[in-house]
């Protein structure tokens, strides 16, 4: 019965209590319209028999009959009354309570649920995928039949479509973070990889120093930064001297060992701005940065004696005992801009330099200019063997005195 009331149009619902109600309010006014008759039959009794006896006869019985349609209008008003009552408790609860349901059901669906997924979906186009969206549960609906169910059926199908797209949304945010955690993850990895390349080109993997190209670059930017600045640098060139006598004695594994020897400690010895690599074979080249020249010739000297102090100790293999090899280099020193003004120029002449040294008794350092005087030294003492007069002994020993002077 309920559920067929509840299924019933508004407009039906109505009309049921109205019927419900019309029959009680007909009785009144049939009973009033009675009563009226009566009444105007009493009179005109009185009028053709005016006895006082009938008269009070008929006065008690028109009395009586008054009473009873007081009493039955009193009884019908009060049916009338509880049965409106009743109807609009009905109406009330049949009505009013599904209009809430619809008015709470549309308020969470365009304040809360709306919001909340127009929230995650701003988030997600930003690049954020961090912002969740909660995953509520279906409010109660009315099930009704009637305009107020049809709206209401309406909202739950929207309601459930927003839920629906709710959990598209977090499945796809679960799946966008996951990716860009990997992504992520293969970037480090990558940039890792790409460390490693660079590093590879860019160091020598014997001695774990510097290469050549490494080195190349270092001292272009280097002669940069001293012409803005106005400052000195040098630049050594560093030979091992009998490298080929190593390797041929004791193998090349032990010519390796000497040259990783070798690189450890020129970078040891210099200072920490300064910048040792392997220039290639049995070379080394380091560059000295805010330095002048007689700092830079100490520095070598220091290099040379940090080397030549004690051989290097080559383990031959578990079963033999060690081998002492004896290690010097020869070192050969220019200075920018005093010996030149280019990458090529400071080279050319730290590598001449490097090789006087080497051709002069090897083990020694020699600055840029001293092949000049080693070649004039070199011609005065042919001429001195075929002319030896006392004139050019003077002139050989003032070359000399040169030479020591520039060495010093």
């Amino acid at each position: 019965m309920k559920r067929w009331f509840t299924d019933l149009p508004i407009t039906r619902k109505l009309f049921l209590c109205v019927g419900l109600v019309s029959p009680l309010v007909l009785g009144m006014i049939i009973i009033d319209v009675s009563f009226g008759i009566q009444e105007a039959g009493i009179v005109a009794r009185f009028a053709r028999h005016p006895d006082a006896r009938q008269i009070t006869a008929q006065m008690a019985s028109m009395s009586a009959i008054s009473h009873l349609l007081v009493l039955y209008n009193l009884l019908l008003g009060g049916l009338v009354i509880a049965l409106g009552c009743v109807c609009a408790i009905v109406m009330g609860r049949v009505i009013a309570r599904p209009l809430q349901q619809v008015c709470l059901v549309a308020r969470l669906a365009s304040s809360v649920w709306l919001m909340e997924l127009a929230d995650g979906l701003v988030a997600l186009a930003q690049g954020d995928w961090s912002v969740p969206v909660s995953k509520r549960k279906l409010p109660s609906f009315y099930a009704g039949q009637d305009e107020i169910g049809q709206i209401g059926q309406s909202l739950y199908t929207m309601m459930a479509t927003i839920q629906n797209m709710s959990d598209i949304y977090e499945v796809t945010r679960q799946e966008l973070q996951s990716l860009y955690t990997r992504i992520q993850e293969q970037n480090e990895t990558l940039s890792i990889a790409n460390e490693h390349l660079n590093s590879l080109a860019t160091t020598d993997p014997l001695t774990g120093l510097p290469n050549h190209r490494a080195i190349m670059d270092h001292i272009d930017k280097e002669i940069a930064q001293c012409h803005t600045t106005q400052r000195d640098c040098a630049i050594i060139f560093v030979d091992v001297d009998r490298f080929k006598s190593v390797n041929d004695t004791w193998g090349h594994g032990a010519g390796d060992a000497v040259l990783h020897f070798v690189g450890q400690k020129l970078r040891d010895c210099v200072r920490q701005e300064d910048y040792v690599g392997r220039y290639g074979g049995e070379e080394f080249a380091i560059l000295l940065t805010d330095i002048e020249q007689h700092e830079a010739f100490e520095m070598a000297e220091r290099l040379r004696n940090a080397i030549a102090a004690q051989p290097y100790i080559w383990e031959v293999n578990e079963t033999q005992s060690s081998v002492a090899i004896p290690v010097t280099a020869s070192f050969g020193l220019a200075v920018y801009p005093l010996d030149g003004i280019t990458r090529k120029e400071l080279i050319e002449r730290a590598d001449a330099a490097m090789y006087v040294a080497k051709h002069s008794g090897r083990n020694r350092v020699c600055l840029s200019g001293e092949e000049v005087v080693n070649a004039e030294v070199s011609n005065t003492e042919v001429v001195s063997a075929e002319v030896p007069n006392e004139e050019v002994i003077q002139d050989t020993h003032q070359t000399r005195t040169l030479k020591t002077l520039t060495t010093a």
